[in-house]
């Protein structure tokens, strides 16, 4: 009976880490009126926006060129950044509440698809790291709260953290590497095993970095259905529809069922006045060229996040930072 009444507890507990990790996220206090007139400004120009955005290799080299540099888009990006964050350790608190601990099994069937072993990684996939600025943050913040796995009380070992970054810059994941091994020696961030932080030249849009099959699990970065977390911060806005939907897909094959969080930020149309005038000479800029800021324009992440792509959004936040305007989409993996 205390088995049982221990199982029911942690199962509890681990629906309300559902609900808190997937929760809605309060809209920003911002009339839409603006940023629907910006998309009406647009007009019938979105989709060439969209379909004209430049190839993965031309964003990589631009990077390349800007280097540590990129630092100084935190400037229009720290309060996304900040919604990422937060989201990112309500999702693990869900990890830790999912995990059982040694020698206990829930007694509720109902839960058993959902329940993981305290052994379980908690699982970060994030798409395009840049110079690691993301990273080290919910990193440094996992670290210092370090949770046992199982929760209430358990004497268990630290929930293990492995982080894989993906990045199309060379320059960017060596920016990336570094500053996670300086943070390691540092020791704000804890590196579980020799493989729990990695930072691979990979586009995540490309199909082969999940493991669809035995037979290709050897050349894979993770498992299907093995990640808890899938961050992808101003990354959409770069790719043309057809990447955003490969990505995606590919998000949704390494997401874990059911409890899978996706988190995204992008570039989004003012919600302001002034930020809808300083979004039209973005837009202005990036029919001009493309490179002119960095191979970015604004979009809606839910025209591709939706029930469609496998995905079901919990919230959508808006940012208004230096007069420019950020998504914060929230999803979970359905089914």
């Amino acid at each position: 009976a205390a088995d049982e009444a221990t199982a029911k507890a942690a199962a509890d507990a681990a629906d309300e880490a559902t609900a808190e990790a997937a929760g809605d996220v309060a809209p920003a206090p911002t009339a839409r009126s603006a940023v629907d007139g910006t998309a009406a400004w647009l007009g019938g120009a979105a989709t060439l926006f969209v379909d004209g955005a430049l190839p993965a290799e031309a964003v990589g080299r631009i990077y390349d060129g800007m280097g540590a540099w990129q630092d100084l888009e935190a400037l229009y990006t720290d309060a996304a950044a900040a919604a990422v964050a937060e989201q990112f350790k309500g999702a693990h608190r869900l990890a830790v509440a999912l995990r059982v601990p040694p020698g206990k099994a829930p007694a509720d069937g109902r839960a058993m698809p959902r329940r993981l072993p305290a052994s379980e990684p908690f699982r970060v996939v994030e798409a395009g790291c840049g110079t690691g600025r993301l990273a080290l943050r919910v990193l440094g913040e996992v670290s210092a709260a370090a949770p046992a796995a199982g929760g209430g009380g358990s004497t268990a070992a630290p929930l293990t953290v492995e982080y894989l970054g993906l990045e199309v810059s060379e320059t960017m994941a060596d920016i990336t590497r570094e500053r996670l091994a300086k943070a390691v020696a540092g020791g704000s961030v804890q590196r579980g095993t020799p493989q729990s932080l990695r930072v691979v030249l990979q586009d995540a849009s490309a199909p082969g970095w999940v493991g669809a099959s035995v037979g290709r699990a050897a050349d894979a970065l993770v498992a299907p259905g093995s990640v808890d977390v899938f961050v992808v911060t101003y990354v959409l806005d770069a790719m043309p529809e057809a990447r955003i939907r490969a990505l995606l897909a590919q998000a949704r094959m390494a997401l874990r069922p059911h409890t899978g969080l996706l988190l995204v930020a992008c570039l989004s149309f003012g919600a302001t006045p002034f930020a809808d005038a300083l979004t039209a000479a973005w837009v202005a800029a990036y029919g001009i060229s493309p490179a002119l800021v960095c191979g970015c324009r604004p979009l809606e992440a839910e025209a591709f996040v939706n029930p469609a792509s496998g995905f079901a959004v919990r919230g959508v936040h808006y940012v208004t930072q230096m007069g420019l305007t950020s998504q914060v989409l929230v999803a979970t993996t359905e089914g």
